[in-house]
């Protein structure tokens, strides 16, 4: 009606920030102008299962291995030569990523890279049994990278298994959120909140707590945001560095 009523309109289109407003100015022609909501932006990541593409594997394994670089217990269980950890730290990421099997999701930006990868599922992979740390091939870790690497390793997983024990007990009537990482590059921009968020809220069933462990202090602070509590925080006999186990307690709805 506008449009048939002032001749010519030049149109402009201002678009605000989510959750603000769009206007429409319809020139100074036309007195007329237009203002509508917007709806909160959603992510809507769409998550891909590592299993069902194969060929993006090596992606997801270097996404993995640069997001822990720096994680204080890979420090001390692979050293500081940082070319020494990124090869350890690649073979450990291959490994879980096969031990977690169709729960190991990934994400890709607009350009089609992995953006980002995530495991959030009731089947846990905290805690690990000798004979699945097997199947995983990790017996060959001491010929890979030397006695004394094999048994720090070991070393810290029997120090998270303990006290995953002594907190959360032997049956997990829990859902775990695990390996979740975001690329360097994206990081800062709200990227991994979002999904974050929206896995949340759609994913986890009514009812239902889920826990997570992290060895640095940042992801701490962030996940304190999505409404994670400290349950256990123990300093690592072996490298005192800090392991904390985080809850999300269980939402009705």
């Amino acid at each position: 009606e506008a449009q048939a009523r002032c001749s010519p309109i030049a149109l402009r289109l201002l678009r605000g920030p989510p959750g603000g407003r769009v206007c429409l100015h319809l020139g100074p022609a036309c007195p007329c102008s237009l203002t509508m909501e917007v709806a909160p932006e959603r992510i809507s990541a769409r998550l891909l299962r590592t299993v069902d593409h194969p060929e993006r594997a090596d992606e997801v394994v270097d996404l993995m291995t640069e997001g822990f670089m720096e994680n204080p217990f890979w420090l001390w269980a692979f050293g500081e030569d940082e070319a020494f950890r990124k090869k350890a730290l690649a073979f450990v990421n291959r490994a879980r990523v096969q031990l977690y099997g169709a729960r190991s999701e990934f994400w890709l930006d607009s350009a089609g890279r992995v953006e980002g990868h995530v495991v959030m599922s009731a089947e846990s992979g905290m805690s690990p049994s000798f004979m699945t740390l097997v199947r995983a091939g990790f017996l060959s870790m001491p010929f890979r990278f030397g006695l004394r690497v094999f048994r720090r390793f070991n070393s810290l997983v029997d120090e998270m298994k303990a006290q995953q024990a002594e907190v959360l007990g032997s049956e997990p009537d829990y859902w775990t959120l695990e390996a979740f990482v975001v690329r360097a590059d994206c990081r800062g921009k709200g990227i991994g909140s979002r999904v974050l968020k929206e896995l949340l809220e759609e994913r986890v069933p009514p009812g239902k707590r889920i826990i997570l462990m992290t060895q640095e202090e940042a992801n701490v602070n962030l996940y304190c945001r999505h409404d994670f509590e400290i349950i256990s925080e123990a300093v690592s006999c072996e490298n005192s560095a800090k392991n904390w186990i985080m809850e999300r307690k269980a939402r009705l709805s």
